[in-house]
């Protein structure tokens, strides 16, 4: 299924750009401190979200993105434009996952565009990432990408298999409410660790490192 719509309408910013820079010069769980630059938040939607937020849209975006999981971010305006000539199943992805230092699990979705990398980082703490993972298997999965915090976005199927996804759901741990806070204070180090272009190396044969590349948080207590 290819890429199909390009909206400006009012409440797409609030459905599909749901990113904020969160700039604070000490971090709490509040208002973790991901620095400026290439970092910005994300939004998982659950299908009946996706309902509700495109009922409004023409038929055919409706029955695209119908029963899917969304996950909402932006990219960078050089690979938005990339995307927007492509099939979203002709670019390279990747989901990997890691466990950092202080124990807190976290999966990585990587779609890259020539030398550009989009990278959605879940929180595999937070009881939405976890249903999302283990909806898979029956769900369909899809991608919201902003056009770096403007208006228009494109709606992408997503190329990954179910298969892919369960090394990251057998990650996954149940912790207290106040345990998922705790982890959000660790988010400046994985931010670190994500801006490492070596991190996840170049989907595309031939170069072993991409050359630019955006990281997107997706966590029930980012805001």
């Amino acid at each position: 299924m290819e890429s199909l719509y390009a909206a400006r309408q009012s409440d797409v910013k609030q459905a599909i750009h749901m990113n904020q820079a969160i700039y604070s010069k000490r971090p709490t769980v509040d208002h973790p401190s991901l620095g400026k630059g290439s970092h910005t938040f994300a939004r998982l939607m659950t299908p009946e979200k996706v309902t509700e937020a495109t009922r409004f849209y023409p038929a055919n975006v409706q029955t695209q993105v119908a029963g899917h999981w969304m996950l909402c971010g932006d990219v960078s305006a050089q690979m938005f434009q990339l995307l927007k000539n492509v099939s979203s199943h002709l670019f390279p992805t990747r989901v990997t996952g890691f466990r950092s230092s202080y124990g807190f699990g976290y999966g990585v979705l990587t779609h890259q565009v020539g030398g550009h990398q989009h990278r959605f980082v879940l929180c595999l703490s937070d009881p939405p990432v976890r249903e999302f993972l283990a909806s898979t298997s029956k769900d369909k999965v899809g991608f919201m990408l902003g056009d770096d915090n403007q208006p228009d976005a494109l709606v992408l199927d997503s190329p990954m298999k179910s298969s892919e996804f369960l090394p990251l759901l057998a990650m996954c741990q149940e912790g207290t409410t106040e345990e998922r806070k705790e982890a959000l204070l660790e988010l400046p180090l994985v931010q670190e660790a994500m801006s490492n272009p070596l991190q996840v190396p170049s989907l595309v044969a031939g170069s072993n490192r991409p050359r630019s590349q955006r990281v997107t948080f997706a966590a029930k207590y980012l805001g």
